[in-house]
Order: structure tokens, then sequence, then C-alpha cells
């Protein structure tokens, strides 16, 4: 079968770091809930962090929110779709940099995804300030999506510029 070849193919450590990754966030998650509820009270760390507890709804920075009920589906399943092509660039990827970090970004994703179908929503609680003025609101899972996201394209561009031109002939002297 093609996923037994690929896995026995390509051992990593991608299998053991996206379920700890999960975890993780899942785990914080939780604790914001049992901490930071109700959702007025707010922690500051500072004045570039503060603890406060929300439920985002649609999308990245609360894009495509439509509301409760079936409105919900919308964002669940883009997000589920996205998940599973990234999940297919996860075990493809050419290099085990570019594999570990599109293994962040599935682990994001999935996260958020047990998330909203366990809440209707995704917690936020880590919010992001400018000299104590808000900025944004996300999560571990977030953090996740977007270290993955910069080093997928960091090693994509290391490696396009790591090749030779095409057509390019090397002479020994």
């Amino acid at each position: 079968m093609i996923t037994e070849t690929l896995m026995s193919e390509r051992p990593t450590a991608m299998w053991f770091v996206v379920p700890a990754l999960v975890m993780a966030d899942l785990v914080t998650k939780f604790w914001a809930h049992a901490t930071l509820a109700p959702a007025s009270l707010e922690v500051s760390l500072g004045s570039f962090l503060a603890l406060h507890l929300m439920q985002n709804s649609g999308v990245a920075f609360g894009a495509l929110d439509f509301g409760t009920g079936l409105g919900r589906l919308i964002p669940l399943g883009l997000t589920i779709a996205l998940a599973a092509a990234v999940g297919i660039w996860m075990v493809k990827a050419s290099s085990e940099w570019r594999r570990f970090f599109v293994a962040l970004i599935f682990a994001g994703a999935a996260s958020n995804i047990i998330d909203r179908l366990a809440n209707g929503a995704v917690t936020d609680f880590i919010e992001y300030r400018w000299f104590g003025e808000a900025l944004f609101t996300g999560n571990l899972a977030d953090i996740w999506i977007s270290v993955g996201a910069i080093g997928a394209f960091g090693a994509a561009m290391l490696q396009h510029f790591s090749r030779p031109a095409k057509g390019a002939t090397f002479r020994e002297d």
C-alpha cells in the first residue's frame, strides 16, 4: 500500500512531534478555560503580552465568522480541507527540514480542528500587544502554524538557491 511505503521510506520524528504539539496546545486551551474564565478576566504580562480568554468562531483573525448554527460548518470544513492538504504535503515533503516545518503547520491545524469540534470555536488566550494596545489574540497552535509557515518557506528557499542553475556545469580544476 502506498501509505505504508511512504511511512517506511521516510521514518521521521514527525509521527511523534505532531501528537506532542497537539497535546500541548489542547492542554493550554483547557488551562485557559479553567483559569481565565470569565472572559472579562485579563492577566497582563507587560507591554507586549497578556492572557485573555476569547472564542474565535471564524478562521485567522476572526475572518470568515459566519456566526452560529450551520454557518460554523464553513470555517470547520475549510480548516479540515486545508489540514488534509498540509498532511499530504507533510508526507511528501522532499527534505526533513521542510517536513518538520510542515508538521508544525499540520499540528496547529489539527489542534484547532479538535478545539472547534469540542467547543464550537477555537480558544484563543495569548493576546499580543504593542505598548499595551491589543493587536490580536491567538494560541499555541497559531504559533506552530506561523513558525511552520516561515520555516517551510525558508527551507524551500534554501533548497531552491542551493541547487545549481539549470544547464550549469561545474569543472573541477
